[in-house]
């Protein structure tokens, strides 16, 4: 399997830019990220570093990683921000989106995580379809058939670091 990847970001009309992108590429996996720092609070920029690290620090491309183990490595990198944010208290509301997609080279199989409303789209034979949806409240508005004009679509549900629950 022939892997090629970039990268860019585009700061759009914000004063600052927390996005980070990051990848490991194999022999065997590869596994490809971009985590976005929520707006708001102090930190969001610290936290998609922190997550994008911690997630790939985990990963070796030449030993196999699995579906099932993805919800650890989620978790690990939950705990990792969550430790930033006890050890700076002005950082203490820091969070992050994540979208990360992992293959597996040798099986041809891949799977995804993410949190918040960074998107994994899949590309195939010149169409694209969304893979994810949105953890946001616009989004759930949408998805029960309510109108969702004029609701900020940044409010989110969903975050890694965020003092968040599910609806």
């Amino acid at each position: 399997m022939n892997i090629n990847f970039s990268s860019t970001s585009q700061i759009g009309a914000r004063v600052s830019n927390q996005d980070t992108t990051g990848a490991l590429l194999g022999d065997h996996h590869a596994c490809f990220m971009v985590c976005d720092g929520v707006a708001g609070n102090a930190g969001g920029e610290l936290a998609a570093r922190i997550a994008r690290d911690t997630l790939l620090a985990q990963l070796d491309g030449d030993r196999p990683f699995q579906p099932q183990n993805t919800a650890t490595l989620v978790e690990n990198t939950e705990l990792a921000i969550r430790a930033a944010q006890r050890n700076n208290l002005n950082y203490s509301q820091m969070s992050t989106t994540l979208a990360a997609l992992f293959i597996d080279r040798d099986a041809l199989q891949a799977w995804w995580v993410h949190a918040g409303d960074s998107r994994v789209y899949h590309f195939r034979r010149g169409l694209i379809h969304a893979v994810t949806r949105d953890h946001s409240l616009a989004q759930q508005l949408q998805d029960a058939g309510y109108e969702n004009t004029g609701i900020n679509s940044n409010l989110l549900y969903n975050a890694l670091g965020a003092d968040v629950s599910h609806p």
